[in-house]
C-alpha cells in the first residue's frame, strides 16, 4: 500500500481512489481490504486499473464484474493512443 492509511479517515463522499492491479492476487488482496476497511462506503469512486503490459484489460473487467463492488475500470488512455512510454 502506498498511501498513508491514516487517510482514510478524511476520504469524503465526493473523493476517489484509484488502484492499480499487477494480477488476481493482488486484485483479491485489494477487495478483502477494501471491504474490510470500508473504501465502497468512504468514497465516492474507487477506480481500479490494469498495470500496463502486466494484466490485460479485458481480464480486470471480468474479475470487476463478478467482484460485484461498485468499481470502475480505470485505463491509461494516453499509453493507448501514444505508446507506453508517454507520461501525458
Amino acid at each position: 500500500v502506498c498511501f498513508d492509511p491514516a487517510n482514510l479517515d478524511a476520504l469524503t463522499a465526493r473523493d476517489e481512489v484509484k488502484v492499480v492491479a499487477r494480477d488476481r492476487a493482488e486484485f483479491d488482496w485489494f477487495l478483502g481490504w477494501a471491504d474490510r476497511v470500508r473504501l465502497f462506503e468512504r468514497a465516492a469512486t474507487v477506480l481500479v486499473g490494469p498495470a500496463w503490459g502486466l494484466l490485460a484489460p479485458g481480464t480486470l473487467a471480468d474479475w470487476i464484474l463478478d467482484s460485484g463492488r461498485p468499481i470502475r475500470l480505470n485505463l491509461q488512455i494516453h499509453k493507448m493512443i501514444w505508446g507506453p512510454d508517454t507520461r501525458r
